[in-house]
């Protein structure tokens, strides 16, 4: 794995970067190179890390990625339509995977954001045999 190098911010052009993390709506962790002098992302646009970047900083300095500062927290932005709890993803109705059946407007139809139970459940009810999921015996902690 090649060295990583911590880049200057893009934008002030200072050397006061660090690894910080963003809570995207379904509750996962992005980490991003962020700018204490600017307050904004350092690197152009403020792209995530891939992941085998991250897994180097966190053997490297022995730290998780929980330990991160978080910057920003978009989890509890849009509720589940279902239950209102947060931690969700938009879902289509019309899946991808039936791209043949619907055709190339398949992601004009509706969708709503649902928590990971309720998505699950959904395709368990109605997609059974297009994908692994199975009705779920007790609700998802959703954190």
């Amino acid at each position: 794995m090649a060295e990583i190098v911590k880049p200057d911010c893009y934008r002030c052009h200072g050397k006061n970067v660090k690894l910080r993390r963003k809570i995207i709506g379904n509750g996962s962790s992005q980490v991003v190179w962020w700018c204490l002098d600017c307050e904004l992302g350092a690197v152009v646009n403020c792209p995530p890390l891939k992941h085998l970047d991250i897994l180097a900083f966190i053997s490297k300095w022995e730290v998780g990625i929980n330990d991160l500062p978080v910057i920003k927290d978009y989890s509890a932005q849009v509720l589940c339509a279902v239950c209102g709890k947060p931690n969700t993803e938009y879902h289509h109705w019309a899946p991808q995977s039936y791209y043949k059946l619907g055709g190339a407007d398949w992601f004009k139809y509706p969708g709503a954001y649902l928590c990971k139970y309720h998505h699950h459940l959904w395709h368990a009810i109605v997609t059974p045999t297009l994908t692994t999921f199975k009705v779920p015996d007790k609700e998802i902690d959703n954190g």
